[in-house]
C-alpha cells in the first residue's frame, strides 16, 4: 500500500514535469507512466494475494530467515563496480559485465549460458530503452 500511495502522486505529476514532442509518437512521459502503472498493478496483485491468504491459510507461517550481511555487501560492491564501469565503458559493456557477475554470484555455474544470457538481456534492454523509448543511455568516456 505504501508503494501505491507513493506511485499515484508521481503518476499525476508526470504531465507537469515533461514536455511532449508534438511530432514524436513516444513522449518522455511514456516510460514513467508504464513503470508507475506496472508498479501500481503489481502492488494491487500483492495486496489481493495477501487478502486471499488470510481466508484460506490457517497454518501459521514460519518467520523468514535473515540474510547474510556479507552477501549484501558483496552485492553493493558489484553495484559500485557497475557505476565505475558505466562511466568508463558505457552502458552495453558495463551492463553485460555486471549481469554476468551477478548471475555467477547468485549461483550460475555454466559460463557459456551466463554469458549468452547477459549479452542477450543487455542488448534487449538497450534496444527497448534507447531505440524504442528514446531514453538516452550513458556513453563511454573512451569510445566517444
Amino acid at each position: 500500500m505504501v508503494f501505491i500511495c507513493l506511485a499515484i502522486p508521481f503518476l499525476i505529476s508526470i504531465p507537469y514535469q515533461t514536455v511532449a514532442d508534438p511530432l514524436g509518437v513516444i513522449s518522455p512521459a511514456t516510460f514513467p507512466r508504464i513503470a508507475l502503472l506496472t508498479l501500481i498493478f503489481l502492488c494491487l496483485v500483492l495486496v489481493a494475494q495477501e487478502v486471499a491468504s488470510f481466508r484460506v491459510s490457517e497454518v501459521p507461517r514460519k518467520p523468514q530467515e535473515r540474510g547474510n550481511p556479507i552477501k549484501v555487501i558483496i552485492s553493493l560492491l558489484i553495484l559500485l563496480l557497475y557505476v565505475a564501469l558505466i562511466y568508463l565503458f558505457g552502458y552495453i559493456i558495463s551492463t553485460a559485465v555486471t549481469l554476468f557477475l551477478f548471475v555467477l554470484y547468485l549461483g550460475g555455474t555454466n559460463y557459456k549460458t551466463v554469458s549468452i544470457f547477459s549479452i542477450i538481456l543487455t542488448l534487449f534492454l538497450y534496444f527497448f530503452f534507447y531505440k524504442a523509448l528514446k531514453v538516452p543511455l550513458p556513453e563511454s568516456v573512451f569510445f566517444q
